[in-house]
């Protein structure tokens, strides 16, 4: 994160500061912006994932898995008489 942000301030004061610039470094200089955003918003939520299970299971739900059942574990399927492929 601290690369991007660098990346990013570099860029903003790039784009400020004017002066001609090839088309390549404008669209570098852009991509680097869009980067650094979503960057930051990706990491926002995965902040609000850890704290709040509206945006899906969170680390602090206490009832994840509950009602598994933990003893021995059940067949599927009734009484299968096995039967030999040759």
């Amino acid at each position: 994160m601290a690369v991007t942000a660098l990346a990013f301030g570099f860029a903003c004061k790039e784009i400020n500061i004017g002066g001609y610039r090839g088309w390549r470094l404008r669209v570098l200089e852009g991509f680097i912006i869009v980067l650094a955003f979503t960057e930051l918003f990706y990491l926002v939520f995965i902040h609000m994932g850890m704290f709040d299970s509206s945006y899906g299971p969170s680390y602090r739900d206490t009832g994840y898995g509950v009602g598994a059942h933990t003893g021995e574990p059940e067949h599927k399927g009734g009484c299968v008489t096995a039967t030999r492929v040759v």
